[in-house]
């Protein structure tokens, strides 16, 4: 019998934020070149312009959330990172695709003979993701590295770090 699993959202996008955009993250640090446009993705996945979620989209509405052709982005974007995205954008539109299907946050639809996603769908982390990145571009009191996020990290530590000295207490006490 499988117990079902009582998720809190707030947690969720807890681990989220620590994982893939605290300061101290892989992404944020080292890996930023590709993640900095996977980012605007999720966040156009997230924003009032993405409604069909059950739809996939491809390479042609990437361009599109982008300008690309248009006359402005769906979403702001900067438009050094247009220009970044223009360059290599052939190449870069598989990679992008790719690296959201593997951190889980958009599944394959249809793949291209190379094996990279041709079609894809976001997922719900990919939307959860998203709201994050939102919140964060669209409040200047969270936009400075997040500050809900931080305390609610170290909040959860502290509590943890609190039970398990309380539980060694118990035990010691006990014992004695």
């Amino acid at each position: 019998m499988d117990l079902p699993s009582i998720k809190f959202r707030y947690y969720e996008k807890l681990k989220l934020w620590h994982d893939y955009l605290s300061p101290n993250s892989i992404f944020e640090t080292k890996k930023i070149e590709y993640w900095k446009h996977e980012k605007i993705i999720l966040l156009w996945a997230y924003s009032g312009e993405h409604q069909h979620l059950y739809s996939y989209f491809d390479s042609n509405r990437i361009r599109e959330i982008y300008g690309i052709g248009k006359n402005n982005p769906e979403i702001s974007i900067d438009k050094e990172l247009v220009e970044d995205f223009k360059k290599d954008y052939n190449d870069r539109v598989y990679y992008l695709t790719g690296n959201l299907v593997i951190k889980g946050f958009a599944e394959t639809i249809i793949e291209n003979p190379g094996g990279y996603p041709e079609k894809i769908r976001i997922t719900p982390k990919g939307l959860l993701l998203g709201e994050i990145i939102s919140e964060s571009k669209s409040n200047n009191f969270l936009k400075k590295n997040s500050m809900q996020y931080r305390i609610g990290y170290y909040l959860l530590v502290g509590i943890i770090i609190f039970s398990i000295l309380l539980i060694v207490m118990t035990v010691f006490n006990q014992v004695v």
